[in-house]
């Protein structure tokens, strides 16, 4: 068989299989790690944060780092005194195209663990600290109640 012929069954494979794996991972959180920027863009996520930095702490935890916006987002990563941690990314309401952890006016909150590997607050922990995030960066949009499954 030649190679001409060959080309469309694997493409229709790899297809298929393409499908299959993004099913199968669909609910997942994509980590992506977001960098350290600085001028305009940082001086934009002091101003949604209302100047968190790190050091402050928000809801039990204490903030890390502060990042972005980066792909329309800004990242906040923070741990508690045991070392377990997480990490919130702010951005536009319905940016992502799903429901988020808690959501407010004008921004979408969603959580994540704070790097691969490394141990997380539990989710209700996770919760309550987008929850206390959105009261600091939206004061006058309360935030709504989470989405249910």
């Amino acid at each position: 068989m030649s190679r001409r012929a060959i080309a469309p069954a694997l493409l229709l494979a790899l297809a298929l299989a393409r499908i299959a794996l993004s099913d199968r991972f669909a609910d997942r959180e994509i980590e992506v790690p977001a960098p350290d920027l600085d001028g305009q863009s940082s001086a934009r996520a002091r101003e949604i944060l209302r100047d968190l930095a790190p050091g402050d702490r928000l809801a039990g935890l204490e903030v890390d780092r502060v990042s972005g916006p980066a792909g329309g987002e800004i990242c906040v990563e923070m741990r508690a005194g045991d070392g377990r941690g997480m990490r919130a990314w702010i951005g536009e309401r319905g940016a992502r195209g799903y429901d988020p952890a808690v959501r407010t006016e004008r921004f979408d909150l969603f959580y994540g663990p704070p790097s691969p590997g490394a141990a997380s607050v539990p989710d209700p922990t996770s919760v309550e600290v987008l929850r206390a995030l959105a009261e600091r960066i939206d004061p006058a949009g309360a935030p709504a109640p989470p989405p249910t499954p």
